[in-house]
């Protein structure tokens, strides 16, 4: 009933900064390279994100990752 694929993770304090944590997600298949999770790889922007999630639920068919994909 729920098919979205949403990473999230606890934030990470610096210490002796005003400036927000800027995060950037990356995947990799078995056996491959890590790949930048931005809106050319796969089509969602994770990428110099604030926010302490990403979803890579699918927007359209050629869009995210296929729904039998897990993300971790």
């Amino acid at each position: 009933y729920n098919a979205e694929q949403v990473l999230s993770w606890e934030p990470v304090a610096l210490s002796n900064s005003t400036r927000p944590v800027v995060y950037q997600v990356q995947f990799k298949y078995t056996d491959s390279k890590w790949f930048t999770a931005d809106i050319m790889s796969i089509g969602v922007n994770c990428t110099q994100i604030t926010a302490t999630e990403c979803d890579f639920t699918a927007a359209s068919p050629s869009a995210g990752f296929p729904m039998d994909f897990n993300v971790t």
